[in-house]
């Protein structure tokens, strides 16, 4: 496999986690047989699946306690330039299901001091973050100023990319909770040196988007099923999409 380019996914806290990303990760490499994957996966909650034999790479980090569990996978996101080895590298939330394969010249998003993002919304109006984080950046950037979806990142490995994580990882640890405002933080601070390409929402789709897209027949690339693990819809979507891969999953980490 041709190391340039490759996709890395986290799955931490929960096997449901674990198996909804392995579940992503093998959408993805039915796509694109030929695309490096690599997956950070927590100690305690590793199961025994033949990676190897799907073209994924597990690099495993150390388990936190129980109390520390719910944002743990931030921990790992905002440091995810220490986790890739590609010389450009698409990240992809467990959550995400791959509709279609990854358009070569995606990768032309980003050039030696980019990164792509799906822009969200303002900060303003980013009310899933505690209060006092939110009035934090607004009192620094504004309420105008703008937030972007983590969900699906694409960046190229140089040190003007390495020292936005830093500061992204920096500016999480402040709060250590949501990591978007850490985000809108750390691209206010770096802002004469790293420019964001906005991603075309077809890369990064919301489930209620998704039948908008669908209709103008536009090519429909990642759909983010946000909160959708728990309720079982992002299996439900897999199945449809794949059913053997989601059989495959479950015959090898039974509930």
């Amino acid at each position: 496999m041709n190391k340039n380019k490759g996709a890395i996914y986290i799955a931490t806290t929960t096997r449901a986690y674990l198996k909804t990303a392995l579940t992503s990760a093998l959408l993805l490499r039915e796509l694109n047989p030929t695309l490096p994957i690599r997956m950070v996966v927590e100690k305690n909650i590793i199961q025994p699946f033949p990676f190897d034999q799907y073209g994924i790479e597990i690099v495993l980090v150390s388990a936190l306690p129980e109390q520390a569990h719910g944002y743990y996978s931030r921990e790992i996101k905002t440091q995810l330039n220490k986790y890739s080895e590609y010389d450009k590298t698409i990240y992809i939330d467990a959550d995400v299901i791959p509709i279609k394969a990854i358009p070569s010249w995606i990768w032309e998003e980003v050039g030696d001091f980019k990164i792509a993002l799906d822009f969200n919304d303002t900060v303003g109006k980013c009310n899933h973050i505690s209060r006092q984080e939110r009035e934090y950046t607004i009192q620094q950037y504004g309420e105008q100023a703008p937030q972007f979806n983590s969900g699906v990142i694409l960046w190229k490995n140089n040190d003007k990319t390495d020292n936005l994580f830093n500061l992204w990882h920096n500016e999480w640890s402040r709060f250590n909770k949501h990591d978007q405002l850490a985000l809108t933080r750390a691209l206010g601070i770096s802002e004469n040196n790293m420019s964001v390409s906005i991603l075309d929402k077809r890369y990064h789709c919301s489930l209620l988007e998704t039948p908008y897209y669908l209709a103008i027949n536009a090519q429909v690339y990642f759909v983010h099923c946000w909160r959708d693990v728990e309720t079982g819809n992002f299996k439900r979507i897999a199945s449809l999409l794949q059913p053997k891969i989601v059989q495959l999953i479950d015959m090898s980490m039974p509930d």
